[in-house]
């Protein structure tokens, strides 16, 4: 039962069946490298923009940082003289006899 005019050996792909020679298989591997260079630029673009937001989104944040602890820096110095001007105040009503009250 086996016929060896109708069989045939099934070729593989680096067998050179003679319809491929390595001169038709050249622009394929110009086009993925051409499409493997263009990712890669894309991808170092993208990682650059990626960067600068993040460098953008840091100096933000250290404004705000500068600004809030201006900003507690003046409270604190204004809640310090308001204390010291009410300790004053206290000062003088009770050891200066304002206000009726007279404490030696």
């Amino acid at each position: 039962m086996n016929d060896t005019n109708n069989t045939r050996k099934r070729q593989r792909k680096d067998d050179g069946d003679g319809d491929s020679t390595d001169a038709d298989k050249q622009p394929d591997k110009k086009k993925d490298l051409k499409g493997i260079l263009t990712s890669l630029l894309l991808f170092e673009e993208q990682e650059k923009r990626d960067q600068e937001e993040l460098d953008r989104a840091s100096e933000e944040e250290k404004q705000l940082f500068e600004s809030g602890h201006k900003n507690k820096t003046k409270a604190m110095v204004e809640s310090v003289s308001s204390m010291k001007a009410r300790d004053a105040i206290a000062h003088n009503i009770l050891h200066h006899g304002i206000g009726g009250t007279r404490f030696v």
